[in-house]
């Protein structure tokens, strides 16, 4: 029993750091994770289906939107304008 304890002491003592990163602040509106690397591949296809389909595709604009990839004025219009109509 006292292995289960522990490894349960073990997983309760790594909680907080895991939920560290959730407190995160954004700046951008409706930011919600960090932007990704200019390779990270799913960075390289919202991207792409983004530029393709613009506000036609709703899965790339709420990607790009959570993802805080657009310059802030284009970020904004598109907030405002396609994402909050998504919700």
């Amino acid at each position: 029993m006292s292995s289960s304890a522990s490894s349960s002491t073990s997983a309760t003592t790594a909680a907080p750091t895991l939920n560290h990163t959730d407190d995160k602040v954004f700046t951008k509106s409706g930011a919600k994770f960090a932007t990704p690397s200019p390779g990270a591949g799913d960075r390289v296809f919202y991207e792409s289906l983004y530029a393709e389909k613009g506000i036609k595709s709703e899965m790339a604009v709420k990607w790009v939107i959570e993802h805080g990839l657009l310059p802030a004025a284009e970020h904004e219009k598109l907030y405002k304008e396609v994402y909050l109509k998504l919700k």
